[in-house]
């Protein structure tokens, strides 16, 4: 009987065997290569919001959202790239399959019909920024009618709030910043009295009030109004196949991560208080 290579072939049948053998080990190792190759995951936010998410070259640490999820990506073989982008462009991105994920909180989720995270990602704890010698008591939106109140553009607040934007972004009671540094252009406007209180994150809020020049002359406060705090989930595009397990991974992870004392470490690096993130919702 002739073998493979025909009954003429100059190589001995043995010297084929050891052939198709190394061919054999070749192709196990380039499929398995190919199929734990590490997903990049690109993730899309706007400008930074510090402890969050930072910038690496000037804080040095790329924000506790990134670290936990790139803690989870050791175990999952996936890695994050972080993208800025203008905050009007981030969902349509997540739509388009253009980027992988965002952080929302659960209001503009319910719009888009995006995938999420089964918990919170992040707790965004709310804090009011105003001037020591300006007396104002945050508690609700008709206080913020008697002010000039800062914001981002293209921040989405819940319901009355935002409809109180849209009509006074023109008359001045609304002060829109954009750009990249649009909350160190608001701490500045503060201070110069251009603007009367932002509200925003706590504890990003703290961290310019704190880089200011005028430090001294600035106050951040915490705010129970919108609750203790804002929960924010990372949301996927429905369109792609992926999206609801790479949503179900990160919750996964952040439940182990809790369980295993990690996530509290992660807080700590970044001198926050360890907020109660890791439980499931039904929003």
């Amino acid at each position: 009987m002739s073998d493979l290579f025909g009954s003429h072939s100059r190589y001995p049948p043995m010297a084929w065997t050891i052939v198709a053998a190394l061919l054999s080990l070749a192709l196990t190792l380039l499929n398995s290569s190919t199929s734990n190759a590490g997903e990049k995951w690109i993730f899309g936010y706007h400008g930074t919001l510090c402890p969050i998410v930072c910038n690496p070259e000037k804080s040095g640490r790329q924000g506790y959202l990134l670290d936990i999820v790139t803690e989870i990506g050791k175990s999952h073989d996936f890695e994050v790239k972080y993208t800025d982008l203008p905050k009007s462009r981030i969902i349509g991105m997540i739509l388009n399959g253009d980027i992988d994920f965002t952080i929302l909180p659960i209001v503009p989720i319910q719009k888009e019909t995006l995938v999420r995270t089964d918990i919170p990602v992040v707790s965004y704890r709310m804090g009011v920024m105003r001037r020591r010698d300006f007396a104002f008591e945050f508690d609700g939106l008709e206080s913020l009618k008697k002010v000039v109140w800062g914001q981002v553009a293209g921040e989405r607040w819940p319901g009355n709030y935002q409809d109180y934007i849209e009509k006074n972004r023109s008359n001045g009671a609304v002060a829109e910043v954009f750009g990249a540094n649009a909350y160190g252009r608001l701490t500045k406007l503060v201070a110069l009295k251009r603007v009367d209180v932002v509200i925003s994150n706590f504890e990003m809020l703290r961290r310019f009030q704190r880089a200011s020049a005028h430090s001294e002359d600035l106050v951040v406060s915490r705010t129970k109004v919108f609750g203790t705090g804002v929960p924010i989930y990372a949301a996927f595009s429905p369109n792609r196949p992926e999206s609801k397990r790479r949503a179900r991974i990160l919750s996964e992870g952040v439940l182990a991560l809790s369980q295993s004392g990690r996530l509290k470490e992660i807080f700590e690096i970044y001198g926050v208080e360890n907020p109660t993130i890791a439980k499931s919702s039904s929003q």
